[in-house]
This record gives C-alpha cells, sequence and structure tokens, in this order.
C-alpha cells in the first residue's frame, strides 16, 4: 500500500498578477510539485478551517498515485499521502460528509486486471475508514460523487460493459459503508459517452451532468427512473449543482458553429422539468480563442461562481492557458466579477471550486504540470498586480500542437541561466530521445520535436534541472 506521509518536492508562493473586475484579486495560490507532476482535481473545507485537496502525482513515467494533501487556511502544507494500491490510483471529487469525515470517488487499477469505480471515507487526518472498487466491464472510473437523502452515496462516470467499442454513463449507489445497492447506465445510438457530475435534487433524486451523443443534462428520481433528458449537440457538461427550488445551474464547454468553431464556457439555468430558463456562454470569437468551464458552487447569497480556464493558443501568438473564476448573479446570468490568473510561465486550469467559511473562494486545478490551489476574494491591500517574482527554480513545459502527427513545438521558460535536459519518454518510461542536454539562457526556448520514425501512442517530455523537473504528456496520432 502507498499509505504513509510523502515529502513534497516543492510547495511555494506564487506571486504571479492577476485581471480583476471588481474588488476581488487572489488572497494566495500555492503550487504543489511531487514526483513527476501532480494535478488537483477538487477540494474540500475541512472544521479547522484548512482544505483537502485530491487528485493525482506521477511516481513514475506511465503511472499514478492518488494524492491527498492537506493545507492550512493560509495555504501551507501540513501533510500529504498516496492512497491506493500497487497500480495506478486517482481522485476525481472529494466532498465532506460532516465535521471529522470525507468522501473520495475516482479510478483505480490496484484491485483488479482493469480500471475500476473506486470509492472511499477518509478522516481529516487521511486515514482510510474504508475503501471500496466497483468493476462493471472494463474501463470503469467514477468522476464525482454525491451524498443521498438515505446516508449513502451516489458515484457517477464511466464504464463500457457490454459495448466494447464505447463507453456508457453508468451511476453506482452504495450504502454508508460503500456496500453497492444498485447501478444503472445511460446509452444512446452514440459512442463516448460519460457523466462528470452529479448533485441530489430537493426532491430526492438526482440531476447528472454528461458529454453524450444524446444528453448534457440527465434528471432521475430517487429510485434511478429518468424523468427527462435534455441535449444539445455540441455542448458538454461538467459539473451541476442543485437548487432548492428544484432547478440547475451547470456548466461545461460548446461549439457555437454558426460562428466558429472556438470552445465556450456554456452556463444553463435548468428548471425541475427540464426546461433552460436561462443560458449564457462566455469567451471571445475566434477560431484560437478558448474558455471552459469545469466547476460551479452555488454561494450563500444565492449567486453563481464558476471554474475553468481561458486563453489564446500560445502556437498563435497568444498566451498560454490561464485559471479562470467567473461569479454571476442567479437572476440573469450577469457578471459580477471575473478574474483570471495571467501567469505566461505554462498552462494553467481549474477543475473546481468551492465558497469556503469565511465567505471566500478557493479552487484547485493545475499550472505548469503542478497541482495547485488558489484562495480568491476581495482584493489585499497594496498589491501591485504587475509585480512577477517566479522561484529560481520554477520551470513551465508546454506542447503544441497536442495531439498532433508527426511534429510538435515544445516550449518552456528558464527563470536563469541553468544546465538543463529536454529528454522524451515513451509509455512504458524507455527513453526515445534526448532533444537537449546543456546550458541555456533564462527566458522562453522552444524545440521542434519530430517522431516521424515513431509509432503513435502517449509520450512523455521531461524538462529537468538538477532536482527539479516538469513533465508534459503528448499524444502521436498518424
Amino acid at each position: 500500500m502507498k499509505n504513509g506521509t510523502l515529502a513534497l518536492t516543492m510547495a511555494l508562493l506564487l506571486s504571479l498578477p492577476w485581471i480583476a473586475v471588481g474588488d476581488v484579486g487572489i488572497l494566495w495560490q500555492r503550487w504543489f510539485q511531487s514526483g513527476f507532476g501532480s494535478i488537483f482535481y477538487s477540494v474540500a473545507e475541512t472544521s479547522d478551517g484548512g482544505y483537502l485537496a485530491v487528485g493525482y502525482r506521477a511516481t513514475s513515467l506511465g503511472s499514478t498515485d492518488c494524492f491527498l494533501l492537506k493545507a492550512s487556511s493560509d495555504g501551507d502544507s501540513i501533510w500529504s499521502k498516496t492512497l491506493g494500491g500497487i497500480g495506478n490510483d486517482c481522485a476525481r471529487s472529494i466532498r465532506r460528509v460532516n465535521d471529522s469525515t470525507f468522501i473520495i470517488a475516482g479510478i483505480t487499477t490496484s484491485y483488479s486486471d482493469t480500471d475500476d469505480m473506486w470509492l472511499m471515507q477518509i478522516n481529516d487526518n487521511g486515514d482510510v475508514l474504508w475503501s471500496r472498487n466497483y468493476n462493471f466491464g472494463d474501463h470503469d472510473g467514477a468522476y464525482d460523487v454525491c451524498k443521498t437523502p438515505d446516508g449513502g452515496y451516489l458515484m457517477v462516470g464511466q464504464t463500457n460493459s457490454g459495448n466494447a467499442i464505447a463507453y456508457d454513463v453508468i451511476m453506482a449507489k452504495t450504502d454508508s459503508v460503500g456496500n453497492l445497492k444498485g447501478s444503472l447506465t445511460y446509452r444512446s445510438a452514440g459512442g463516448y459517452e460519460l457523466a462528470f457530475g452529479v448533485d441530489t435534487t430537493a426532491d430526492g433524486g438526482y440531476v447528472v451532468a454528461a458529454e453524450c451523443d444524446s444528453a448534457s443534462l440527465l434528471r432521475y428520481d430517487s429510485q434511478g427512473n429518468l424523468q427527462w433528458k435534455w441535449h444539445s449537440q455540441y455542448v458538454s457538461l461538467y459539473d451541476v449543482k442543485s437548487l432548492d427550488d428544484g432547478s440547475s445551474i451547470s456548466v461545461g464547454m460548446g461549439y457555437n458553429y454558426y460562428y466558429d468553431w472556438n470552445e465556450k464556457m456554456f452556463i444553463y439555468l435548468t428548471l425541475s422539468n427540464g426546461y433552460n430558463v436561462m443560458s449564457r456562454q462566455i469567451g471571445p470569437n475566434g477560431d484560437f480563442y478558448e474558455t471552459i468551464g469545469f466547476g460551479v458552487d452555488v454561494t450563500d447569497d444565492g449567486e453563481f461562481i464558476f471554474a475553468g480556464f481561458t486563453g489564446i493558443d500560445s502556437y498563435y501568438g497568444g498566451s498560454y492557458r490561464n485559471g479562470y473564476i467567473l461569479k454571476t448573479n442567479s437572476t440573469s446570468l450577469a457578471t459580477e466579477w471575473e478574474l483570471t490568473c495571467v501567469n505566461g510561465y505554462g498552462d494553467s486550469e481549474l477543475y473546481s471550486i468551492i465558497q469556503t467559511s469565511d465567505g471566500n473562494y478557493i479552487a484547485a486545478g493545475e499550472v505548469g504540470g503542478n497541482a495547485w490551489l488558489v484562495k480568491v476574494g476581495e482584493a489585499p491591500t497594496g498589491v501591485d498586480t504587475n509585480n512577477v517574482a517566479l522561484p529560481n527554480n520554477y520551470l513551465t513545459l508546454t506542447s503544441y500542437p497536442n495531439p498532433f502527427n508527426a511534429t510538435t513545438e515544445i516550449k518552456y521558460y528558464l527563470p536563469t541561466n541553468q544546465n538543463i535536459k529536454l529528454d522524451i519518454y515513451d509509455l512504458l518510461g524507455q527513453k526515445v530521445e534526448t532533444l537537449y542536454d546543456g546550458t541555456q539562457t533564462a527566458g522562453y526556448h522552444s524545440i521542434n520535436w519530430k517522431a516521424k520514425n515513431q509509432p503513435s501512442g502517449i509520450y512523455f517530455c521531461r524538462l529537468s534541472s538538477g532536482s527539479i523537473s516538469v513533465i508534459k504528456k503528448m499524444t502521436l496520432l498518424k
């Protein structure tokens, strides 16, 4: 087993600039460099005002561990652990059950010969109270979990049980200690169908955010009977929260195919009968722009907070992907304020966000291949938003296009003159090629990797300097 304290390579405060509308800004942010790269997918607040964040860390090229970290109210690392077994493990969602326990859902290969849905309960010290894995076919996985009215849990995710060439949405219900009570799948004539978000409705049913050929939002009663489904051909929804009146707020991404094919954040306010009473698209027009929403929460004042990313792809002369937070009202979905973390040192994305007990917000994601926590709220006085100060050993790494065919451009940033190595590895961890080994000056650099002699598959580019390294996953398609 992988339980035990994990020494982080680095946990640093970033003083990256922010752009905000209104008196809101970044109160603090921390990135945690661990292993060969790490991501936080979800975060929950603890009873002492701190935070538990979950995701994964790469321990060696091609394998991952479930990554759990406890942070103080100021974002400082108190302890961290890896959970799971000898296979690949990843946590996608954490929710608070009561003052001292939390439920985590994810994906594991540690307990069978394929991917399983994974559910475990932990206490606020990170001790596992129980852990269960569930196998319904091949490539099962849980992306979100919610508490059910009877004290159990409902997971949503993916399976390809009975459909060897495609994925289906799966919902699995358990009792309070993880014993399986039942499951159901949603399948259409399409192929690639997954559920990313779930929440309990006021009447004891469930609303599910999905990426399907025939459904983006699904509503079930308490017995698992489908009441309605809503679909837009070019929309995928990644998170949903239910409101007290039975309506729901959801967020994801979509294309406005009448004008261009850039990705925009799509927000929907949907009544309990499935009617979209209000919607909004967020993001500029233009083929090279992208704005995507991954997380949503309902605030104490009844309004909505969203997290994701926005930017222009660096290949086309713009910035990298930047973490993006948006607060809207509930009456018209009009912007109350928005905040973009403009870092310019590597892609940053936010995957979830919650309101904290002090009235502020915390979001979880990744920046430059490292797990990332961001606390936002009323902008502190005296902050120079144009001051950018990065630690001397902060490295960033991106590639475009990705996926790619034959050639991809690898871009990276060095804060100081230093000796570096830029290596390519395959999925088995075998070194394929060294692109650079020597001294380079501070600043931005780029190298083309010509992979025409390599087979299709997943590769990893590793930029290292001394004991510090960052990893970029790349997919070669021929």
